[in-house]
């Protein structure tokens, strides 16, 4: 058994059923990735995509239709290093691109050298084909300038699996339609 509203096709179990179950990706890394701050993430390992809309160098995700999608993206990471030395506790900064130009993003604290997660779900609206891509920064206190990017890498990791590692989900929820809604004749109330 399976209902319609407003085309967000679920059948009783909640899953999705119908053309928007075909409109979802998955990547991950497949093992641990050496990654340079402020590049745009290269997940290797598509789990799903059945529309083909990953590109797997550099990876990006093109939307199939306008409409809005529940996307995640989640990384966890470790061993920040560059030659520079740090001032202050700085700043990480998960950033979601569409055509090139930043959309969402989150800042936090890079505590520590040990695992730091870093986690960014969100509702977007994509047009169709609009291409989205991801990228990880790390600023630092510039005593002259303020925050400014750190240049270096960090640990990536990944093992082929969302379990505890480096990801990317995304699903349509629902596509935009066009056409007009067919007007409702008032109801007289009832005495």
């Amino acid at each position: 058994e399976s209902v319609t509203i407003n085309n967000l096709n679920m059948n009783s179990s909640g899953g999705q059923t119908g053309a928007c179950n075909l409109n979802h990706a998955a990547a991950v890394l497949s093992a641990d990735q050496v990654y340079t701050l402020g590049l745009n993430i290269n997940f290797d390992a598509v789990l799903d995509d059945a529309n083909k809309n990953v590109i797997a160098t550099p990876f990006s995700y093109t939307a199939p239709v306008s409409g809005y999608y529940a996307l995640s993206l989640y990384l966890q990471l470790d061993s920040l290093s560059a030659q520079a030395s740090i001032v202050g506790v700085p700043v990480g900064q998960l950033l979601i691109n569409v055509n090139g130009a930043p959309l969402r993003q989150i800042q936090q604290s890079f505590i520590g050298s040990g695992l730091q997660y870093a986690n960014l779900s969100c509702l977007v609206l994509l047009n169709a084909k609009d291409v989205v891509t991801m990228s990880y920064s790390v600023f630092t206190l510039d005593p002259v300038l303020g925050l400014v990017p750190y240049a270096g890498t960090v640990s990536l990791k990944g093992n082929g699996s969302f379990a505890g590692q480096s990801g990317f989900d995304i699903s349509l929820l629902a596509p935009l339609v066009c056409a007009p809604a067919a007007p409702v004749a008032p109801v007289a109330p009832a005495l």
